[in-house]
């Protein structure tokens, strides 16, 4: 049970499984909205709550308000009861906002975060800093041979209109900037950005109405995992009034923020999936061992164990996984995040 969640609503909307979740840390809230797809797919968003007014905008923003109205009624409830008991709500962590004079500092901070509102408030103070004035940062898994995208998780530093058309309209399946992550590690921006469908064009059309005038995007992701990341920077300046220009005055920052975060989000579903399914730290390293493709006597040798040993270790991981093969532990393994 998390600790940090004060309720949770559960509707069916069309053929959508739709949870809303109110979670708590210290005097900061932060609303997550998942949606369970009937093909398996999980879409995330996550929305730092500031205030009343940013928890209305977020409310009136959803395309299924009218389903989920009195979900979200609840949800109002329990914010506004929280917030009177604990007084006026902190604008943020002061730790976490506190303007280091290095900004590759910022950028490590990230690390330094204990939940998603910590890192909002990082990685926004960060992007102002840098000339941006909003973010999405998406962080999307792929299936076991990295073709279709399993789930995807957005935390949202900008109008929560954009992210909640963006999600209503599925352009999340045909995003160009996507595509471009998936195969390239330089940031980008949206002028460069190849556009190969009506769909794609209207989407980056539609971001600009929402204040993405100037985009860039910074991809991120690890050799081995299934995971990549995408830091989505916009400003209201318009490219041809230097917006773009002054976003790729900062690429080298964004695309250092943007590997933090990935790395900070797989360390996370690393220690969580630890915890879950109880597994050592020797466990952990066969498993590694096991996907690199070492064989039971490769990996006796290079951990000074007998044969017999490395079996039954495989034996104990098999157990704690659910799995008939020491294979097919490891790729469970990596579909959890406990090895890259």
């Amino acid at each position: 049970m998390d600790s940090s969640l004060v309720t949770e609503h559960i509707a069916f909307v069309a053929k959508d499984k739709i949870a809303l979740r109110l979670h708590r840390y210290d005097e900061n809230f932060v609303l997550k909205r998942e949606t369970l797809q009937p093909d398996g797919t999980r879409v995330t968003q996550v929305f730092p709550v500031e205030d009343n007014r940013s928890l209305w905008s977020y409310i009136h923003a959803d395309p299924y308000l009218y389903e989920l109205e009195n979900r979200y009624r609840q949800i109002k409830e329990v914010y506004s009861v929280a917030l009177n008991r604990s007084g006026r709500q902190s604008a943020s962590a002061s730790f976490y906002r506190r303007a280091a004079d290095d900004l590759m500092v910022s950028c490590e901070q990230v690390h330094e975060c204990h939940n998603h509102w910590e890192i909002h408030s990082v990685v926004g103070d960060l992007i102002h800093r840098l000339g941006g004035t909003q973010y999405v940062y998406s962080s999307i898994t792929y299936d076991e041979i990295g073709a279709v995208p399993m789930e995807y998780e957005y935390l949202i530093g900008c109008h929560p209109r954009w992210l909640q058309t963006y999600q209503h309209r599925h352009w999340y399946a045909n995003d160009p900037f996507i595509e471009y992550a998936k195969n390239h590690t330089r940031p980008i921006v949206g002028s460069k950005v190849s556009v190969a469908s009506g769909g794609q064009q209207q989407m980056l059309s539609a971001a600009k109405e929402f204040g993405f005038c100037s985009q860039l995007v910074a991809p991120a992701s690890v050799r081995h995992s299934r995971m990549i990341g995408m830091l989505h920077v916009g400003s209201s300046i318009d490219p041809a009034d230097g917006g773009e220009a002054q976003l790729l005055a900062g690429q080298i920052l964004f695309r250092a923020l943007s590997a933090e975060l990935l790395d900070r989000e797989m360390c996370t579903r690393q220690r969580s999936a630890t915890t879950q399914f109880d597994l050592s730290e020797r466990e952990i390293l066969v498993l590694r061992l096991v996907r690199d493709a070492e064989s039971a006597w490769g990996i006796a040798g290079q951990l000074g164990l007998s044969v017999h040993t490395v079996y039954a270790i495989y034996g104990r991981i098999n157990e704690k996984l659910g799995a008939g093969r020491i294979t097919e532990s490891a790729k469970l393994a990596a579909a959890h995040g406990l090895v890259r």
